[in-house]
């Protein structure tokens, strides 16, 4: 083909990982202290909660990255999200009835 001109694997860029891309990676794979403590003193529910909490700003984020209307459907949606994750974690707090053995 005209106009393509073939490049030998001498003429190519070495590319070698960075020391930045490796120690990126680290940081990456290895939880911070701060976030350990937290893991390690709160409760199942309250991690529960965060977690269905970070998903509104992340629709929200979503909603105008993406160029999606704000439509009612959209926003209803998001709501319908946050009250699903709010009440898991209330009925995930609700006491257990005490089984009777006979």
């Amino acid at each position: 083909m005209p106009g393509i001109i073939p490049v030998g694997k001498e003429d190519r860029p070495k590319h070698k990982p960075a020391r930045g891309t490796t120690t990126n990676m680290l940081a990456v794979l290895t939880p911070p202290p701060l976030g350990r403590r937290f893991l390690s003193t709160t409760t199942a529910t309250n991690y529960s909660l965060v977690g269905s909490l970070n998903k509104i700003p992340v629709a929200l984020i979503g909603l105008v990255a993406f160029n999606v209307p704000w439509s009612s459907e959209n926003l209803a949606s998001i709501l319908v999200g946050l009250l699903a994750g709010i009440i898991f974690v209330k009925a995930k707090q609700l006491p257990v009835p005490a089984t009777s053995t006979k």
